[in-house]
């Protein structure tokens, strides 16, 4: 199974408004690597999302890679199952646009709570926590 982001482009931005307290750009990129290197900011590896705090006049961004595939699924459900995350992950697996939108949330986490990488579980329960309301 493959998600293009764009399909859901409407959902995702509505959801960042919703809970974000300050403008947020949303981004969907073919290779989030190689636009971060073409904007000069450093990500580590090739993830399939990430949250920019500040470019420069640009407002905020959170940055999600164009094509998901199973394998990008899989290795966030699995990451969020193995926090004990069963339920939410079994409905993610019936319902992809909900693991978009806790992916569009978490890096929004980031940004709103100015977490960095060592809060990745902060920021899962933080977007879990909106998705549910």
């Amino acid at each position: 199974m493959k998600i293009q982001v764009s399909d859901h482009r409407q959902i995702l931005e509505s959801a960042i408004r919703r809970h974000a307290t300050q403008e947020v750009a949303f981004e969907i990129v073919p290779d989030v690597a190689e636009w971060a290197k073409a904007n000069h900011i450093i990500v580590t590896g090739n993830p399939i999302g990430t949250s920019i705090p500040v470019r420069g006049q640009l407002p905020r961004a959170v940055v999600v890679r164009a094509k998901l595939n199973e394998e990008d699924m899989l290795a966030v459900l699995g990451r969020l199952d193995f926090r004990g995350h069963w339920s939410e992950t079994r409905k993610m697996r019936k319902n992809p646009v909900m693991l978009l939108c806790h992916l569009v949330l978490h890096e929004l986490a980031h940004l709103e709570n100015n977490w960095d990488q060592s809060r990745e579980d902060d920021c899962d329960d933080w977007a879990f926590e909106r998705l549910a309301a």
